[in-house]
C-alpha cells in the first residue's frame, strides 16, 4: 500500500511539474491563464521547487529496486515482476549519446528532468498475480487532464483555444482548436484518445460511460485527427487480436463505443476535406527533417534541436522517424526501432488483453504523423507517462502467456 501510495504521489508531483509552465504561458496573443486569476502568481514561484521534488521522487522510484533487500530467487512473485524499463532504455542512450555528440546539442534542464521522470515510470514493476495497483491513478490523472481541459476551454475560451493556422481562425473557420492545459492541440487529442479507451477497455467502472463521452467531446473538439483514428484503429485491432472483451458488458461497450469513434474521425475529416492541404504543412516539416537528418546524419542536431527551413511552419517533424532521425541521427532511428521491437515483446508476452493492444496499437499509429517522444517542453511529457500507467495497468494481473506443465503430483 505505501508503494502505490509513494507512486500515485509522484505521479501527481510529475503532472503538476509539467503543467505548471503550460499554465503560466502566454500563447498566441492570449495571456496565460494564471494572469486571469488573482493572486494565482505566487504558484509560478513553486515552478522551480515542484521539479525538484518531481526529480528527486523520480529518482527514489529509479534506485529503490536496487536497494530492496528482497531475494528474487526465492521470492517467485517479485522474481515474475514486470516493468518497461528494457523498452525504454534503447531510446534513452541515444538521448543521451545525441546530447554529447549532436551537432547543435542545446539540452535544457526541463529535457533532463522529463527523460528521468519517463524512466521512473518505466522502473515501476508490475506482478502477474495482483490485480492492478496502478488503476485508480492512472483512471484520475486521465480524467483529471482531459476534464480541466475541458473546464478552462468553457472559462477562457481565447486561452484554452488555438488556431494554428489550419484555416483563418481555427480548425474550422471561426471554431478553434481545444488545447486545454497542454501546450498543443494534438497533445490533448492524444491523452483524450488514451482516456477513451482506459474507460472502455480498462478496470470497470459504473461512471466509465460518462466519462469516456467526456473524453470523446474533448477529442472531438481538439481537431485531432491521427488521434482519432489511432483510437478507432487500436479498438477494432483489439477486438480482433483478443477475441471478446473480458465481459460481456465490456464488449457490447466496444462495440457500441467503436463504430461511434470510427464516424467521429471521419467526420473531422470530412469537415476539413481531403485536398493537398490536408496534411497541415507536414510535408514541409517532413522535408526539413530529412534535410536536417542527412546534415548529420551519425548523431543527429542534438535532442530538442530541431531543425526546419523556411520552407516549415513548426519546430517538429510531425513523424517519430523522422523526428528521431533529425535530432539523434542513425542511432535515434535504430533506437527507436528497437524501442518498438522491445515494446511489442513486452505487450505479447505480459499485457495481451485487449487494453494493452489497444494501447500499443494507439502509440505505434500515432508515430506516424506525429512525434510523441518529446522531452524538451515539460508540457509533452505527460503523453507519454500517460501511456505508460496505462501499460502498467494492462501489465498487472495478467496470467503468464508460458506456464511450465507442471507434474501431476504438484496439481492443485
Amino acid at each position: 500500500m505505501k508503494r502505490d501510495r509513494l507512486v500515485g504521489l509522484a505521479v501527481s508531483t510529475f503532472l503538476v511539474a509539467a503543467l505548471i509552465p503550460e499554465f503560466f504561458a502566454d500563447r498566441y496573443g492570449a495571456s496565460s491563464y494564471g494572469a486571469r486569476i488573482p493572486g494565482s502568481q505566487i504558484l509560478a514561484t513553486l515552478a522551480g521547487v515542484t521539479n525538484i521534488a518531481a526529480l528527486t521522487m523520480a529518482v527514489f522510484l529509479i534506485v529503490q529496486p536496487l536497494a530492496s533487500k528482497t531475494d528474487l530467487r526465492r521470492d517467485s512473485d517479485v522474481g515474475a515482476a514486470r516493468s518497461q524499463l528494457l523498452v525504454w532504455w534503447p531510446y534513452a542512450g541515444a538521448w543521451a549519446f545525441g546530447a554529447i555528440f549532436g551537432a547543435f546539442p542545446g539540452v535544457a534542464g526541463y529535457s533532463i528532468i522529463s527523460l528521468v521522470i519517463v524512466l521512473a515510470i518505466a522502473s515501476i514493476k508490475t506482478f502477474p498475480s495482483q490485480q492492478s495497483p496502478f488503476d485508480g491513478i492512472t483512471r484520475w490523472s486521465l480524467r483529471a487532464c482531459v476534464c480541466i481541459s475541458v473546464g478552462i476551454g468553457m472559462i477562457f475560451p481565447d486561452r484554452a483555444y488555438a488556431p494554428y493556422q489550419v484555416w483563418p481562425g481555427g480548425w474550422r473557420e471561426g471554431v478553434d482548436r481545444l488545447q486545454g492545459l497542454f501546450p498543443h492541440p494534438n497533445t490533448l487529442g492524444w491523452v483524450a484518445a488514451l482516456a477513451i479507451a482506459f474507460e472502455i477497455l480498462g478496470p470497470k467502472r459504473k461512471d466509465r460511460l460518462l466519462f469516456a463521452l467526456l473524453a470523446a467531446v474533448a477529442l472531438f473538439l481538439t481537431g485531432s485527427r491521427t488521434a482519432s483514428i489511432a483510437l478507432a484503429v487500436g479498438l477494432v485491432v483489439s477486438l480482433v487480436i483478443s477475441g471478446a472483451a473480458r465481459s460481456s458488458a465490456a464488449k457490447s461497450l466496444t462495440l457500441t463505443m467503436g463504430p461511434l469513434l470510427i464516424l467521429l474521425g471521419i467526420g473531422v475529416i470530412w469537415l476539413e476535406g481531403i485536398s493537398a492541404q490536408s496534411f497541415n504543412g507536414r510535408q514541409a516539416t517532413w522535408s526539413a527533417a530529412w534535410d536536417s537528418f542527412l546534415a548529420n546524419w551519425i548523431s543527429g542536431s542534438g535532442p530538442g534541436a530541431y531543425l526546419s527551413d523556411e520552407r516549415s511552419a513548426v519546430a517538429y517533424a510531425h513523424n517519430q522517424f523522422l523526428q528521431s532521425m533529425s535530432e539523434l541521427g542513425l542511432v535515434g532511428i535504430l533506437a527507436l526501432i528497437a524501442h518498438i521491437v522491445l515494446l511489442v515483446r513486452l505487450v505479447r508476452s505480459t499485457a495481451m488483453g485487449s487494453l494493452g493492444i489497444a494501447v500499443l496499437t494507439m502509440w505505434l499509429v500515432m508515430f506516424i504523423s506525429e512525434n510523441l517522444l518529446r522531452f524538451a517542453d515539460p508540457g509533452f511529457v505527460p503523453q507519454i507517462f500517460l501511456f505508460q500507467l496505462c501499460l502498467l495497468v494492462a501489465m498487472s494481473g495478467q496470467p503468464k502467456t508460458c506456464v511450465p506443465v507442471q507434474r501431476a503430483g504438484m496439481m492443485r
